[in-house]
């Protein structure tokens, strides 16, 4: 309404691990992949991420041992450096590590970070799901990795890729992203 620029997105984080995953989906007839057993240790690569609700970009991706109220505050500080102009509307799940007082402390002292919390128990909300699901399909689904580093290399080729994925939140609430300004949808009649 003010016409200040702002940065609207929707966060998570998610695990890819290392053991392939399986999921449905048509092989030609010879060809169809082998799944691990399960032998291995679960071993995984814990990620943090937005995607931007105008654009559809992944906006700071991020890699860590851990999903921590420290590594919560750590992604939001590379979700600044990344958006360094402008208001960041983050809407995002409930998560412990997202409402902990060490994290509602930080947010407190951040004015350019306004969370937007999704209710509880609706992950089907956040348009950031569907792109773990994308990556997840192109990463880990069906796959083999022999090590945690091959693993890796295929999360960063995923985002070396530049996806941009199809998101229609704002619309869904009546509202567009025009040049860095959320702005209502034109009124038919």
């Amino acid at each position: 309404r003010n016409g200040q620029p702002v940065v609207p997105v929707a966060g998570d984080q998610s695990k890819v691990y290392l053991e392939g995953t399986v999921s449905r989906r048509w092989s030609p007839i010879g060809q169809q992949p082998v799944v691990a057993d399960g032998a291995r240790s679960k071993r995984a690569e814990n990620l943090y991420g937005a995607v931007h609700l105008g654009t559809g970009a992944e906006v700071a991706p991020f890699v860590i041992d851990w999903q921590d109220s420290d590594a919560t505050i750590r992604w939001y500080e590379l979700l600044l450096e990344e958006c360094p102009q402008g208001q960041i509307l983050l809407w995002q799940d409930q998560a412990p590590h997202h409402t902990s007082d060490e994290v509602e402390e930080w947010l407190e002292r951040q004015p350019r970070i306004k969370v937007i919390a999704f209710p509880k128990y609706t992950p089907e909300e956040n348009p950031k799901e569907g792109t773990w699901k994308d990556l997840k399909e192109d990463v880990s689904h069906h796959q083999w990795h022999e090590t945690i580093t091959e693993l890796r290399t295929a999360i960063d080729s995923y985002y070396q890729a530049g996806k941009k994925h199809v998101v229609n939140f704002l619309q869904k609430f009546g509202y567009r992203w025009v040049d860095g300004i959320i702005e209502p949808l034109p009124q038919t009649v």
